[in-house]
């Protein structure tokens, strides 16, 4: 994903849906103990919202020496 946003590209990741049925791997050829974890999205967006922190990273990490 960070290397779709480095070509201007939009990235979505998606879990659930047509990914848990049964036909999904049959397209895919897996075997029955393989699972499809997600599915990455690439395409080129009309808008390319810019990013905003709402709450500090300060606020949010906490390093552990």
């Amino acid at each position: 994903m960070l290397g779709a946003t480095a070509l201007n590209m939009a990235s979505f990741w998606s879990t659930g849906g047509a990914i848990l049925k049964p036909a999904m791997k049959e397209f895919l050829q897996l075997r029955e103990e393989d699972n499809v974890m997600g599915v990455l999205y690439l395409g080129y967006a009309n808008q390319c919202p810019e990013g905003q922190r709402n709450i500090p990273l300060q606020e949010k990490v906490q390093w552990v020496k």
